[in-house]
């Protein structure tokens, strides 16, 4: 049971080892299966950002004791089973756009959770972990600008009216 906010911090700090772990399991497929160059790119960048986040992640936890790591993100387990779903039954110019909904989906959840962890460390007086959480949350926010500039810079030479047909 959470009964103060150090649990509830520690709680969430479990829930982003889970989620940074599920999309480290994800990222290689959808890496493989990106056509435009510039998206490729972009997700192989943030595959490596991500390690190094779980690794950020992995330090609070053992700064804490060395929580559990045996919870599940079913947040972003609902995500990944979604972007999945969106992997089966893609074909053609869809498959990118339909890549890039999946990572932004990600990426959403993990700004509000390192969000939400960040304060939660800064009321805490965790100095440390407040300064590897907002280092992990500018590089997401980061992602997601450049999964928006893709997506609306031009992602298909066609342009978006041809991706429409």
């Amino acid at each position: 049971m959470i009964t103060n906010l150090h649990q509830l911090y520690l709680y969430q700090i479990e829930d982003l080892y889970s989620a940074e772990t599920q999309i480290i399991n994800v990222f290689p497929r959808m890496i493989e299966l990106a056509g435009c160059e510039n998206l490729k790119s972009a997700l192989t960048t943030h595959l490596d950002e991500t390690r190094a986040q779980l690794g950020r992640v992995n330090e609070i936890m053992d700064t804490h004791g060395g929580t559990s790591r045996k919870q599940t993100c079913r947040a972003v387990k609902g995500i990944v089973e979604e972007g999945e779903i969106l992997m089966e039954n893609m074909a053609g110019n869809a498959v990118d756009a339909g890549l890039i909904v999946a990572a932004q989906l990600l990426k959403h959840y993990e700004i509000a959770a390192y969000g939400t962890a960040r304060a939660f460390a800064e009321e805490l007086g965790y100095d440390r972990d407040f300064y590897l959480l907002d280092e992990t949350l500018e590089e997401e926010s980061a992602a997601n600008e450049t999964l928006t500039t893709i997506a609306t810079g031009g992602l298909f030479t066609e342009g978006v009216n041809e991706m429409a047909k």
